[in-house]
């Protein structure tokens, strides 16, 4: 008596087949098919360890199964749903799941499938296009050939609220528009042009998006208010663009597209730790009305960057830019190892704070040109410098080269300047 089997609200224990026959009569074996009758039909099917569980067609009487090694519930012209219930995590490679939607009498919300409890490692959902895709779920975070599979076809929304570590969604890489927004409840949704409406319960660890290598447009438009996972966003191959227009507060944010990053007046972004931003653009927080804070932040673009911060700023990591313009409610720092280099114009604005970059052992800091706005500065350059506009109480500047400010530069220092 060492297994257990939930089914709806009764649990039964029972390790033996015997056992297991008296309770259900004889169970089903094998690759086990069930058909719909054409009315709006609800399968529930409860798992008790990777290949063998109950099912129960439309509130009928349970029905036992063993040594499953596939499950197809082949739905009809109704508005038919699969459930997944309560021990959806313990799915594994032993037994793959066919849900059919095929027709059904309302548009949208149609068929539906939904999982129910489980706290697996990780769940993957992987979209073949706006209808058809398939579910992964990872018990444990090892191997995925321990992970069980759930294909479907012809569905309307998907729901899971299994309290999972870990959430992935991997995208068609067609041109589509992704996105991702809060939902009732401790819920999110995320939404494309070309995949499956899914509607799911907060991740504890991370929550990543990856966009494929077609030409797509991600909205970030908010995240449940509970949020507290890290979010990473992945354009892959793809020619794509991220917009953040609501709010959203993460733990850690990695964006990394080939194209814009950018946002509404709308957004509210907060970041715990570091936030790290890789595009062919960035463009964050330059928006009257929007609102950006980072514990950290490192940027990756060949293009123009330019980002306001809401609080002061610690700049992380290696940071490269083309040209870039950074303005922050406070001092703006780059900690003891971080690595700058803009191969144009710089302009850093710290509002009535201090500028403190390249003074460590650990730092590499290069600009083109550099404009500066601040109170207290003290900025050290792994190379010549040049000065473009230079507005400041006090400053001190060392350049490991001349130092020197063109033809048109203006540089107002009002206290003492060290060169």
């Amino acid at each position: 008596m060492d297994g257990f089997y939930t089914v709806e609200k009764t649990v039964f224990s029972f390790d033996d087949s015997a056992h297991i026959s008296s309770v259900y009569g004889s169970a089903a074996t094998g690759a086990i098919v069930v058909p719909g009758d054409g009315t709006n039909n609800i399968l529930t099917i409860t798992m008790a360890g990777p290949d063998n569980g109950t099912y129960v067609l439309d509130g009928g009487a349970p029905q036992f199964f063993t040594g499953c090694t596939s499950f197809t519930f082949n739905a009809s012209d109704g508005d038919d749903q699969l459930i997944l219930n309560q021990s959806a995590s313990l799915i594994g490679s032993d037994c793959d799941f066919t849900y059919n939607g095929q027709g059904q009498a309302t548009t949208p919300n149609g068929d539906r499938l939904s999982f129910v409890g489980g706290s697996p490692n990780t769940v993957m959902h992987s979209f073949t296009n706006a209808n058809d895709g398939s579910v992964t779920i990872d018990p444990d975070g090892g191997s995925t050939t321990n992970a069980g599979v759930v294909i479907y076809t012809g569905l309307e929304p998907v729901s899971d609220n299994m309290d999972a570590a870990n959430r992935q969604f991997d995208f068609t890489g067609g041109t589509e528009t992704i996105t991702l927004m809060d939902a009732a409840g401790a819920n999110n949704t995320i939404d494309s042009t070309l995949g499956e409406s899914v509607t799911f319960a907060n991740p504890t660890t991370s929550l990543t998006i990856n966009a494929g290598s077609g030409a797509a447009t991600i909205t970030i438009n908010s995240v449940d208010a509970a949020f507290a996972a890290s979010l990473t966003i992945n354009g892959d191959a793809g020619t794509n663009t991220v917009s953040f227009t609501g709010t959203v507060t993460c733990s850690a944010l990695t964006v990394d597209v080939s194209d814009s990053i950018s946002n509404t007046s709308s957004a509210n972004v907060s970041v715990t730790n570091n936030a790290s931003l890789t595009g062919g653009t960035i463009t964050l927080g330059t928006v009257a009305g929007d609102v950006f804070n980072f514990g950290s932040f490192t940027f990756s673009s060949a293009g123009a960057v330019s980002i306001a911060e809401d609080s002061a700023t610690t700049l992380a990591g290696a940071s490269t830019a083309g040209s870039l313009a950074l303005t922050a409610a406070g001092a703006i720092d780059d900690g003891t190892t971080a690595d700058v280099s803009v191969t144009g114009a710089a302009s850093l604005t710290a509002t009535a704070s201090t500028i403190t970059l390249g003074n460590d052992a650990g730092n590499d800091t290069n600009f083109g040109s550099i404009s500066l706005s601040g109170t207290t500065l003290s900025v050290s350059e792994d190379s010549a410098a040049t000065f473009d506009t230079v507005s400041v109480t006090t400053l001190t500047y060392t350049a490991a080269g001349p130092i020197d400010d063109g033809t048109t530069a203006d540089v107002s220092v009002t206290g003492a300047a060290s060169l």
